[in-house]
């Protein structure tokens, strides 16, 4: 049983766990994995958790630059239909700028920023596989 004390913890609450255990059969909680994902994983096997928007928006990933390098294009979700928003940070988890199309970046914004985070990051390779 939950413990909730206050209205206003009720905005805490996972859901979507509860859901999951108390409506969905196991064919339905694995295909809801399949199309909407709570993390993906990075090329150095570690895994990330996406947020996911009201309304059906469009998802969004906080991750470091230097994590991604290896990615040619935009995670997606809903098989494929829906790119996740990068929210790209520098090494220290500052922001460095958002990207909807992963592809696009690298062919124009990332030599321009490349060379910015060179400057200031020199002990990362910024060159990509």
């Amino acid at each position: 049983m939950l413990n909730i004390e206050h209205p206003d913890e009720l905005m805490e609450l996972e859901l979507l766990p509860i859901l999951e255990a108390k409506y969905l059969e196991e064919a339905q909680r694995t295909r809801l994995n399949q199309l909407a994902p709570a993390s993906l994983v990075l090329p150095d096997g570690s895994s990330i958790e996406l947020e996911y928007k009201p309304n059906g928006e469009q998802p969004t990933l906080e991750i470091r630059l230097q994590d991604i390098l290896e990615w040619e294009e935009s995670p997606a979700v809903d098989g494929g239909e829906m790119k996740v928003e990068l929210h790209l940070l520098n090494p220290d988890l500052k922001p460095i700028t958002k990207v909807a199309d992963l592809a696009s970046f690298w062919k124009g914004n990332y030599r321009v920023i490349k060379r910015q985070l060179e400057a200031v990051f020199p002990q990362v390779k910024w060159e990509r596989a």
